[in-house]
């Protein structure tokens, strides 16, 4: 069942578009069915800890230190066909959950949004105007796919990722801006002055299809123990001011691959150039300190903290 405005929309369409085809609303996410994978690459970063890259181990900590978790989701399936033009419908929402006692409250609102995305340039410019006069917003995908469906399907969904990505940066800068307390934000720092003027935030990343390492420094990394992190280094990005980062075993790889249980951590430049190794130090171990309780059933429990999973449980309950 779509939401009702998309539902009137996609109604007025089809009663002046005989070209317009309806797409059946089941199935898969496009995220999931065209399964584009990014390639895996290596990139360089300057040891910013020492000479040389190596392992270090990091003390067990006390007990938890964060005191809210950022995440976001998104959603993409395909609505609808103009001709050879596909509609995208577009979900997205962002959350701060913040601890209360042993439970996890919402902090403030969740940020959320809906819309149409296509290539609406490539259509008369009544269409738009007529699917916005029924409430949704028409967000327009720039593509350069050479008239390729599934190439300009692909776009929509990165435009999606782009709105998901400003609802997190929004939040962080929220957060940051009110300074409650640690900050846990899945995936990497968000550029804004509020996050990287922050020494209460870090980025925790999961997935690892850039490695800033190579060589004799990707066997450190791979080789970590359970507790080790490695020397810090330096990110640098056209898209935000570079960032600290380093490597962080935060489970044992027994019975595993080398990528278990491995997460890269990202704190402000001039927090760690002011803080040095203690700072990589004690960020680590807010990090360690959310192994537990697991994030199961998730199949990313042995990187995925279990306040990030309750952001994402409660988010899929709002969006429905």
């Amino acid at each position: 069942m779509l939401p009702a405005p998309i539902e009137r929309a996609l109604g007025a369409l089809a009663s002046q578009l005989p070209d317009l085809r309806r797409a059946q609303s089941g199935g898969a996410s496009l995220e999931v069915a065209l399964g584009r994978v990014e390639r895996p690459e290596m990139a360089s970063a300057d040891v910013i800890e020492g000479s040389h890259l190596r392992a270090i181990a990091v003390s067990l900590p006390a007990g938890p230190t964060v005191r809210a978790f950022l995440d976001g989701i998104q959603e993409s399936r395909e609505v609808a066909w103009i001709g050879t033009v596909p509609v995208v419908l577009g979900r997205v929402a962002a959350v701060v959950r913040e601890r209360d006692g042993a439970s996890l409250r919402t902090w403030e609102s969740p940020l959320r949004r809906e819309a149409l995305y296509a290539p609406w340039a490539r259509l008369p410019r009544r269409v738009r105007a007529l699917v916005e006069e029924f409430g949704p917003e028409a967000r327009e995908v720039s593509t350069d796919d050479g008239g390729h469906p599934l190439r300009a399907m692909q776009d929509a969904t990165n435009a999606v990722k782009q709105d998901r990505e400003a609802l997190e940066r929004t939040l962080a800068e929220q957060y940051c801006g009110a300074g409650p307390g640690p900050l846990y934000v899945d995936g990497p720092l968000p550029p804004g002055d509020a996050v990287l003027g922050s020494d209460q935030v870090v980025g925790v990343i999961k997935s690892h299809q850039t490695m800033y390492v190579s060589g004799p420094a990707l066997e450190t990394v791979l080789a970590l123990a359970e507790g080790e992190r490695t020397t810090a280094f330096l990110i640098e990005s056209r898209h935000r001011p570079p960032v600290a980062s380093w490597y962080l075993r935060v489970r044992a790889t027994v019975g595993h691959g080398p990528f278990w249980g491995l997460v890269r951590i990202e704190v402000p430049r001039w927090v760690f150039e002011d803080g040095g190794p203690a700072v990589a130090d004690e960020r680590s171990q807010w990090v360690l300190a959310e192994r537990a309780p697991l994030a199961l059933p998730d199949g990313r429990w042995d990187t995925m903290a279990y306040g990030v999973r309750s952001c994402e449980e409660y988010l899929r309950a709002v969006m429905g």
